[in-house]
């Protein structure tokens, strides 16, 4: 990975997107643990496509 801490800054950016960020500023925001659990799911399967390099021809 060319990049690992930029990569890092993204995956970790989209979880705090979803999980941190709403509940310091939205009254009420409570995700569930399915919630968190899909947020990070998908930000490890947006990481996946992004990252993982191509088989060899």
């Amino acid at each position: 990975m060319p990049d690992a801490e930029s990569a890092a800054n993204q995956f970790l950016g989209m979880i705090a997107n979803y999980a941190l960020w709403p509940r310091m500023l939205l009254t009420g925001w409570n995700p569930t643990a399915s919630d968190i659990h899909h947020a990070v799911e998908e930000a490890v399967q947006t990481m996946l496509a992004g990252y993982t390099p191509e088989p060899p021809a």
